[in-house]
Order: structure tokens, then sequence, then C-alpha cells
């Protein structure tokens, strides 16, 4: 089981992304994947809050499942809307770096020379 701060970085992109092409679709997988968290929420909340709580529980879950599926979207479009403008950010030096026959390091998120 993770905990929330992994659950969210696995969920919302944070990467500096390669190019424009890279920045819209790590941003458009944050806000697929928040949207489908928020849905997951108004379902799973209750019934985790019933077994834990009873009816009060099933009642404060259903509260936090109606909250999430407002707020994750919300979270999920700023954070994809920052990916897709980072990558466009980042777009200019991919093509001065590929030119220069550099490469981009998948795992560190940079470029670098190959000598």
């Amino acid at each position: 089981m993770c905990n929330e701060r992994e659950l969210t970085s696995r969920a919302f992109a944070r990467a500096q992304p390669k190019d424009a092409t890279s920045g819209v679709v790590s941003g458009l997988g944050s806000m697929t994947k928040s949207v489908g968290m928020g849905v997951a929420a108004v379902f799973a909340a209750p019934v985790l809050g019933a077994r834990s709580g009873g009816a009060a529980g099933c009642a404060k879950g259903f509260g936090v499942g109606i909250a999430s599926v407002v707020t994750l979207p919300v979270v999920g479009a700023f954070v994809g809307a920052t990916q897709i403008v980072r990558g466009v950010v980042a777009s200019p030096q991919a093509v001065y770096s590929t030119l220069r026959g550099k490469s981009w390091d998948e795992n560190g998120h940079k470029w670098y020379s190959h000598s």
C-alpha cells in the first residue's frame, strides 16, 4: 500500500518534459488519471467509510468522495496545463540539443553529450 504522497506523485507527472509532444502526453495523462481517481473516490470512499465507521463512516466517506470528484480533476488540470507549458518552453532546447548530437536521459530528464 502506498501513502498519499506516493499516490499523487504517481498520478501527477512532475518530471521535466523533453519537448512539446512529451509535455502534451504527460499533461493529458495527469488530467485523465485525476478524473479517474475522482470518479473512483466517489464509489470507494463511502464503502471504506462504512467498513470502518458504519453509517456515519459511510456518510463521511460520501462527503470525501464528492470533494475528491471535484478537487482531483481541478488539480489534474492545473498539473496537466503546467506540464504542457513546460514542454512547449523546452522545445527550443530540444531542437538545439538534438542538432548538437545530444541525447535525452529519460531517467534524469535532461540532455547529455555522448563524449
